[in-house]
């Protein structure tokens, strides 16, 4: 059995069936799990597996209690961000699960994730991070500590600030957790040969390689039934292993389910503006 992928969802939309498809095609002998509410029950099918996020809810009442909302989304929105954390924590523990790979709805995962290579990639990205149980107990002992403590809250709000965030955030305190653990390895998602992407929609940050885009999105290509992206000024490629359809992005998920990608001999791109796989010139 492979290390159990989670996603989580609240409401039934149709772009999450295709990251539940998608982690099922690429990894075959692995649990995909679904926390969700009774609406979204029928986007689980092919041996996935739906749980009702109610039901593992005990941590989240009480970080709830003492939630301070310090960000420009909505209370709930921003709320639940958080709470999820507290209820992956709990859904470990029932289920007895030392490691997972949680990711968000938009995402669609591309390759195998049982190389012990991928696991150190950890809470760096809220929308794709591999988590030990000990790794999501330390967080969320984190979180608590945050809010609980009106200095260190009153840092997190400078810290977020400094970022040009929306305020506290998840994703804000995924940057303070690493920067106050310095022992925890960070790499952006990128490996020797391949990646896990952060917004399909953004270029990488300035002080890694960059990557060749298209219509503002990285430039995604189809060879051999694998998905890379090109460095730009070079004629290397890094493998795909997720892409993060952030936005107005998810649209085009469909597009990417591998057991739909068109047979070709020559290399294909995908052409955003006509929703479609071309030929890349001879």
């Amino acid at each position: 059995m492979g290390i159990p992928i989670i996603f989580f969802q609240r409401n039934f939309q149709e772009h999450v069936f295709f990251s539940l498809q998608q982690a099922k095609l690429s990894n075959k002998f692995s649990r995909v799990i679904l926390l969700g509410t009774e609406d979204t029950h029928p986007l689980c099918k092919n041996n996935m597996e739906h749980y009702l996020i109610s039901d593992y809810c005990r941590g989240a009442r009480q970080f709830e209690a003492i939630y301070v909302h310090q960000s420009t989304n909505s209370y709930e929105y921003s709320l639940f961000n958080f709470q999820r954390r507290f209820i992956l924590k709990d859904f470990m523990k029932q289920q007895n699960l030392e490691l997972c790979l949680v990711i968000d709805s938009d995402v669609l995962l591309f390759t195998p994730i049982d190389s012990s290579d991928f696991h150190s990639f950890s809470m760096e990205f809220s929308w794709t991070s591999f988590i030990s149980l000990e790794k999501a107990n330390a967080f969320c002992s984190y979180v608590m500590m945050q809010f609980q403590n009106p200095v260190l809250l009153s840092r997190t709000l400078f810290y977020a600030q400094k970022l040009g965030h929306g305020l506290v955030s998840d994703m804000v305190l995924c940057d303070l957790f690493h920067l106050d653990h310095p022992e925890f390895p960070k790499c952006f998602g990128i490996f020797s040969d391949c990646f896990f992407d952060h917004n399909l929609n953004c270029s990488l940050p300035l002080y890694l390689p960059q990557l060749e885009l298209l219509d503002g999105r990285k430039k995604v290509y189809l060879r051999n039934n694998q998905l890379y992206c090109q460095k730009v000024n070079s004629r290397d490629l890094l493998r795909v292993c997720s892409l993060h359809f952030q936005g107005h992005a998810k649209p085009f998920m469909k597009h990417f389910i591998s057991s739909s990608f068109p047979s070709s001999s020559s290399p294909l791109f995908f052409d955003y503006q006509f929703s479609r796989w071309i030929p890349c010139d001879p």
